[in-house]
């Protein structure tokens, strides 16, 4: 699980991004990421909205 592990934005959005993957597979939608490190997720929400508009 990502919170495991300690990392930045750049190792953060490969796991996001693996994860709504494997969901959208299962039909299963995300309403919302829910995290406890604010630096990386900020970054990573910012940058995943980019990509994701």
């Amino acid at each position: 699980m990502i919170n495991d592990q300690r990392g930045c934005a750049i190792n953060v959005i490969p796991k996001i991004e693996e994860i709504l993957n494997d969901l959208k597979k299962q039909l299963i939608k995300v309403a919302a990421i829910m995290s406890d490190s604010v630096a990386a997720y900020a970054s990573a929400r910012w940058q995943l909205r980019l990509k994701y508009p």
